[in-house]
């Protein structure tokens, strides 16, 4: 349990109640992965530095998902031993590498075209 566990039974519930743990499971996409599925491509992000989910979320959810994957999209794990949840203290040049990872990732996975921007902005017309 992370240090968050005891105050996000308010707002998620608790497995000590029987009809919340129902609830909880059900939407638990961990205890839901089927091994042979073919799972579409999944880039988890997490960091040491998180302090409202617990980081071994990701890693397990990555290597469950690695080992249970019956089909050739790429499950992978981003992982920053510096990073967090929230990205309010993270540094601007540090940002730009996540994003450009994230982003690498999405444009490879949909086979999304980057439209370079123009060598030369077009000049500006005067005003009259």
């Amino acid at each position: 349990t992370s240090a968050n566990g005891q105050f996000n039974t308010v707002e998620f519930g608790t497995v000590k109640v029987p009809e919340q743990f129902k609830a909880l499971y059900a939407y638990s996409p961990y205890h839901h992965v089927k091994a042979g599925t073919k799972y579409p491509a999944v880039l988890f992000v997490t960091g040491d530095s998180d302090t409202r989910v617990a980081p071994l979320h990701a890693r397990k959810m990555a290597a469950l998902l690695q080992a249970s994957n019956g089909g050739d999209r790429p499950v992978l794990l981003h992982y920053d031993t510096r990073a967090g949840h929230s990205g309010g203290s993270t540094p601007v040049t540090k940002r730009i590498e996540e994003l450009t990872d994230e982003l690498s990732f999405l444009f490879a996975e949909t086979a999304a075209k980057a439209h370079p921007a123009a060598a030369k902005p077009a000049p500006r017309k005067k005003a009259a």
